[in-house]
Parts: C-alpha cells; sequence; structure tokens
C-alpha cells in the first residue's frame, strides 16, 4: 500500500515458479515448483514422502511438484513429491487443494505425452487421491460456489481426427463429472438430442 515495492518470498537458486494461488485467508501461498538442471536425471527423483530438510531443495528433481510458503516469506515447504507432474494447485474451502498430475500413469495415445488428471491433496498434506481419468489433460481446476470443482478438459477423438476442449464440472470425490460447456451443449446438437 505504500507503493510499488516487489518482495521476493523465494530464494531458489534455479529453476521455474508457476501456479500461484492465494489461501482463502491470505496467509498461504501455493505454487508449482520444478528445479532447472540441465543435468537431472529422471531415476534420481527424490520419492521419500517425508525428506529430511537438507534433501528439500529438490536439486536435479526434473518433476513439477506443489510447495507451499506463509505470505510473509516463512514456512517453506514440498508437499508432493515422486515421479509426477503435479501443478496447476488451488485450495479447497476446507483447506485440501486440488492439482492436476500426471499421477493418472497413463499416455496420450497420440502424441505420447503423461496424461493429466485432478487429485486432491488432504488436509494433513499426506495423502493424495486422484479423482479423474483422462486420456488427454485436465487442467485449470478452480472451486465453483457450490463446492464443485470446475476445470477444462481436453479430449481425444483420434478415430475422428480431432480434438476438443471442454469445460466440466466434479464433486470433490470425482463423482457426477458433467460438461458445462462442450459440443453436446452447442445448439445443434442440443436440438439433435431434444429430436432423437
Amino acid at each position: 500500500p505504500d507503493g510499488p515495492k516487489v518482495t521476493p518470498l523465494t530464494h531458489f537458486t534455479s529453476g521455474y515458479v508457476a501456479d500461484t494461488e492465494v489461501s482463502w485467508d491470505g496467509k498461504t501461498i501455493l505454487f508449482a515448483y520444478r528445479e532447472n538442471n540441465d543435468s537431472r536425471n529422471y531415476s534420481d527423483v527424490l520419492r521419500n514422502p517425508n525428506p529430511d530438510p537438507s534433501e528439500v531443495d529438490a536439486t536435479g528433481d526434473p518433476w513439477w511438484h506443489l510447495w507451499e510458503i506463509g505470505a510473509d516469506g516463512k514456512g517453506l515447504r514440498q508437499l508432493t513429491f515422486g515421479p509426477y507432474h503435479d501443478a496447476q494447485p488451488a485450495f479447497m474451502p476446507d483447506d485440501r487443494i486440488v492439482f492436476t498430475s500426471t499421477r493418472v500413469g497413463v499416455r496420450d495415445e497420440y502424441h505420447g505425452f503423461p496424461a493429466t488428471a485432478l487429485a486432491v491433496l488432504n488436509r494433513d498434506r499426506n495423502n493424495v487421491d486422484v479423482i479423474g481419468f483422462n486420456f488427454g489433460g485436465d487442467r485449470d481446476p478452480a472451486v465453483m460456489p457450490d463446492g464443485r470443482i470446475v476445470f477444462s478438459r481436453l479430449d481425444v477423438f483420434y478415430s475422428r481426427l480431432k480434438s476438443e476442449v471442454t469445460v466440466q464440472a466434479v464433486f470433490p470425490d470425482g463423482t457426477k463429472n458433467q460438461v458445462l460447456y462442450g459440443p453436446e451443449r452447442r445448439g445443434y446438437w442440443m436440438d439433435l438430442h431434444q429430436k432423437y
């Protein structure tokens, strides 16, 4: 409020920070971080869910992981680990975190990139539940006023040589997935469904 002043909260010496998200009370900031190290090796990825603090700098780790830090710059800690890309976090009202992850364990059938699905990190930050499944990519989750998670989904239809990005919603446990906007929501398809 006293004028433009930039205060760095993190002090990583390399890598990328992305997808920042501020908690509902404004005290905590989530983000995704990936170490930028050209000599990194996928076989050397840190897999310990409770690492020694000296190991938490993610040196050589090629994966995106979720981290959190206080808005005051204190309490930096890594939240997700392992050979997965975890990114695009969003706080849920009950202090869980929804994010996109390659933990679904499949690859896009055409391009071969790791598919992403929605996942939820529990309140204690010690358990991840994958709540979606997709051969393309679930992206950019956010919480709707009714508690559902809204997100974009890349669906691939290689038999028809096309792909579609739809906007969908799902409950936090992964049930009652609904397309909010996509081909079947457009006027032509709505008329066709009503006619037949």
